[in-house]
């Protein structure tokens, strides 16, 4: 090969591989439509930048031009070699990314199952504008790099004058032309193709004009515009010996340039506010004019990465490196001045400058529209918060990782590329870590993994960079001790976070905590009910009813889910409302309350959790037919301890809640409700109770009802004729409707427990039976088996069925669960047969003990009570491994004692 071509590619090869990198791994980083319209080309236009301007900046700053030029060569030879090279170079690096972006529209469209899962609002339609857009990009920064690189003489200079330019022109041509150049057509085609000849012309011109030195010198200094030189030199007896202060000021000497580009993306930034003016805030869709104005914010996160690449790099190219050991402060004091420089620089300029100006713009009318709400709208406070800091985050990483590539290079060129790697070594490591985690063979929390990975690379890269910019040895040995450090602290992410996740000190604890003495047992079992806004009942054999009510420690939405405590993020199991208390009496045959809690209606209810509205209300029928209530309390109060009787009869049989309406059995086999109450909470949050006052009404007019059965989530009414049958009731125009349970009149005679969950209902029978019903989609098609026994043991008197699992308890006091969370997804034409074959697989034991003497199904697992009156929740974990930063305890949390001393409600 000829030696000036192998030159040429030895020059620009350590650049275009990172930009290659690059521009390959976005398309895989960033899945959304809007990420293929701008931010994939503004970043295809980054990196062809630093392709073009590498050419003859790299020439300029190991001083070899003046040797290139007088080599025997002639200049047009070199101008067509070194033209060639780059143009190939930067044509390899379009060519990838639309390859790139091609294959993986290929494995969204082929229907390719991947764990990188692609967003179905993927570009379709505009994916040839796009195309078009990047090979102009493409074009504009070939041609930039040229003439601006052979004009400055200068890598940073050049580098923000070619990135800038395009962006003054193309605003100039906005507004000179703003019915003409809203959309990439005809008018920005012509504009484009005049500043492509003009910028190749004078570029061509530079070259074969080249002298030893450029009209600048080949070094543009900015200091005394902003003052960092004194006018006056000082007298020697006014001397003050002030080393930070005067290292403080050489960084910001060292930055100058960047801080003049900064300055005129202010003034862009205020040419785009006043774009947004003139239109409005509505542009044509996909118009140049509409994407500039709506991604112009993030061109300041590049200004920390620039900023921290120049910081260390530019400081060996101009042989200053090593004269600072011998200043009068230490390495490790010059270490955190630069340090505290980058970040405090990269938080202004790539976080303040940004916010403050969409601030601005928002508060004007013309909002970006991909920032909508976030300026305006005070509940959206905690979205602003969240790209607040998001920027924050990227600015410190871009920062970071420009800081650590300084420190092992000697110019800026290969600092942002080396930097541009890190990150996305960074981005494809943790995805790695998030979704192929199970190849590990390690089970870890993303989020946990992302905190750990980010305060491991902080303090891992910070010390690294500090051992390179503190012991500049040979280069071997440089790179040697950083690829082990890299590899250690992956190793350390690795295994901090699976270990922190799995809770590994609890292989030293023991399995199940010991229970007390024995209170209750199986041969007078008590009972445990699971009533509407997990209001829980606990009927003891001597007729007393012991109360308490399960609360959240977390709460979510459609968007983002959002802790109410940071105690949440590693223990979200629902915990006691603090009541414990027992009804006032006995001889108690049914009772049904509830305690219903919900925010207050602060516009920051998120911030402010514990401000919380609750009321309550409880009726009971005793033994001997009376019915009773509580008072209602406004502030959810426990009033269940002065119960009073209502009305004469005493003919009433049972009472439950029906979702929000309370229904009573009669003795005679009728229904009733209190006519016109319905306790709700309405979209103001004024809750309405049950007002006992009011006459009843009959519910239908069978008269044939035997009993009242289920859990939280259904209640099932029984007949006499062993019919069973779910009650709806239309809160607005008080209707009532019955849906017969057809599949259940063969088990209701022998009926001994019944429990409802998402995907299945799950009874046992009189003879020591367990059954189940699935239900599970084929497809958009869904599926109901007909009840199958689970099994063939008949030693079972209880049974609770959760969203995942299913645990039933057997007569000698033990827990057992199947899972048939895999019967979601079966999709074979006999699935029933495969979820009957799942079933039969043996049942897995629960605890340790022995003991249990009475289980109910909740939203969060299942209730268990103890022969010592313990109450313990097995959670559901299938349910609660996406709001937990570590693996839920293998321990079952323990709720209350109902036999303790009675506490203080709150």
């Amino acid at each position: 090969m000829n030696p000036l071509i192998k030159k040429e590619i030895r020059l620009l090869l350590p650049v275009w591989a990172a930009v290659m990198a690059m521009v390959m791994a976005m398309p895989w980083i960033f899945k959304h439509e809007d990420s293929v319209n701008e931010i994939i080309p503004m970043a295809l236009f980054f990196g062809i930048v630093l392709v073009a301007v590498d050419s003859y900046g790299r020439e300029f700053s190991l001083g070899t031009f003046s040797g290139l030029m007088s080599q025997p060569i002639e200049r047009s030879r070199i101008w067509r070699v070194k033209l060639a090279v780059l143009s190939l170079a930067c044509g390899s690096a379009l060519l990838a990314s639309l390859a790139s972006w091609g294959l993986r529209m290929f494995i969204v469209h082929s229907g390719i199952q991947l764990n990188w899962q692609s967003d179905e609002n993927m570009i379709h339609s505009n994916s040839a504008e796009t195309t078009a857009v990047e090979v102009a990009l493409t074009l504009i920064a070939l041609v930039g790099g040229l003439w601006t690189s052979l004009l400055f003489r200068q890598v940073s200079a050049a580098f923000w004058v070619t990135f800038l330019a395009p962006l003054w022109l193309l605003l100039m041509g906005i507004y000179l032309l703003p019915t003409k150049i809203t959309r990439f057509n005809d008018s920005a085609e012509i504009g484009i193709c005049i500043y492509l000849i003009i910028g190749f012309w004078v570029a061509h011109k530079l070259f074969f004009k080249a002298q030893d030195v450029g009209w600048g010198n080949g070094a543009i200094s900015l200091s005394k515009w902003f003052h960092f030189e004194g006018s006056q030199a000082k007298p020697a007896s006014g001397r003050w010996r002030r080393p930070i202060f005067a290292l403080f000021k050489k960084e910001l000497h060292l930055q100058s340039m960047s801080f003049f580009c900064a300055l005129v993306l202010f003034i862009l930034h205020i040419g785009m506010i006043i774009l947004r003016l003139s239109h409005q805030g509505h542009f044509e869709a996909y118009s140049v004019a509409g994407a500039l104005s709506e991604f112009f914010w993030i061109l300041w996160l590049i200004i920390p990465l620039v900023v921290s690449s120049t910081s260390i790099a530019d400081e060996r190219k101009l042989g200053v490196a090593d004269a600072q050991s011998c200043l009068p402060s230490s390495r490790r004091h010059q270490f955190i001045v630069k340090l505290v420089s980058i970040f405090c620089i990269g938080i202004l300029f790539g976080v303040v400058m940004p916010i403050a100006f969409e601030w601005i713009a928002a508060r004007l009318g013309v909002e970006n529209p991909m920032l909508k709400g976030m300026f305006v709208n005070t509940r959206s406070m905690e979205d602003l918060l969240r790209v607040g800091f998001l920027t924050v985050l990227i600015s410190f990483g871009c920062g970071l990782a420009g800081l650590y590539a300084s420190s092992l290079t000697k110019s800026f060129q290969h600092a942002v590329s080396l930097a541009l790697v890190i990150i996305i070594a960074y981005c494809f490591s943790f995805q790695f870590l998030t979704d192929f985690r199970s190849l590990l063979g390690m089970n870890f929390n993303p989020i946990l993994n992302a905190f750990i990975f980010a305060l491991v690379t902080l303090v891992g890269l910070i010390w690294l960079a500090y051992l390179n910019f503190k012991y500049f040895q040979e280069r071997g040995r440089i790179w040697r001790r950083n690829v082990a450090g890299i590899l250690c602290l992956l190793a350390f992410v690795y295994v901090a976070s699976a270990g922190l996740y799995n809770r590994a000190w609890e292989y030293a604890m023991p399995a199940e905590p010991a229970h007390g003495a024995v209170r209750l047992t199986l041969a007078i079992p008590p009972k445990l009910n699971m009533g509407v806004y997990q209001n829980t009942l606990v009927y003891l054999p001597d007729g007393r009813v012991w109360y308490d009510q399960l609360v959240d420690t977390y709460i979510y939405d459609d968007i983002s889910k959002y802790p109410q405590s940071l105690a949440s993020l590693f223990s979200p199991l629902p915990e006691s409302a603090g009541i414990q208390k027992f009804f006032e009496g006995s001889n108690w045959v049914s009772v049904a309350a509830s305690r219903t809690i919900w925010k207050s209606d602060s516009k920051f209810w998120r911030f402010h959790p514990k401000v919380v509205k609750a009321s309550f209300q409880a009726f009971g029928v005793k033994s001997d037919g009376s019915l009773h209530a509580s008072a209602p309390s406004a502030n959810g109060e426990f009033t269940g301890d002065k119960m009073e009787h209502i009305g004469v009869e005493v003919d009433w049989k049972k009472i439950t809640f029906n979702h929000i309406l309370p229904v009573v059995l009669r003795n005679d086999g009728t229904l009733w409700v209190w006519k016109h109450s319905i306790s709700d909470c309405d979209e103001t949050n004024t809750h309405r109770t049950i007002d006992v006052t009011q006459p009843m009404e009959q519910v239908g007019f069978e008269n044939n009802w035997k009993d009242i059965e289920g859990t939280f989530w259904r209640r099932l009414f029984l007949k006499n004729d062993g019919s069973a049958w779910i009650v709806s009731i239309n809160k607005t125009n008080q209707t009532y409707g019955f849906i017969a349970e057809t599949n259940l009149n063969v088990f209701v005679p022998n009926l001994t427990s019944i429990s409802y969950g998402f995907h299945e209902v799950a009874i046992t029978k009189q003879d020591g039976s367990l059954w189940i019903k699935l239900h599970y989609y084929v497809g958009n098609t869904n599926v109901v088996t007909e009840f199958f026994q689970v099994g063939s043991e008949t030693n079972w008197c209880n049974v609770a069925s959760m969203n995942s699992e299913l645990i039933g308890l057997k007569k000698d006091g033990s827990l057992w669960k199947w899972s048939h969370k895999a019967s979601w997804q079966i999709n074979d034409k006999n699935s029933a047969m495969a979820v009957q074959q799942m079933l039969q697989i043996p049942p897995v034991r629960v605890g340790i003990h022995n003991d249990w003497v009475a289980i109910t199904s909740t939203w969060y697992g299942t209730l268990a009570l103890s022969a010592d009156g313990g109450l313990w929740l097995w959670p559901d974990r299938e349910q609660y491994e996406d709001y937990t930063l570590l693996k839920l305890p293998k321990q079952p949390k323990h709720l209350a004692n109902i036999f303790d001393e009675e506490k203080p409600s709150r």
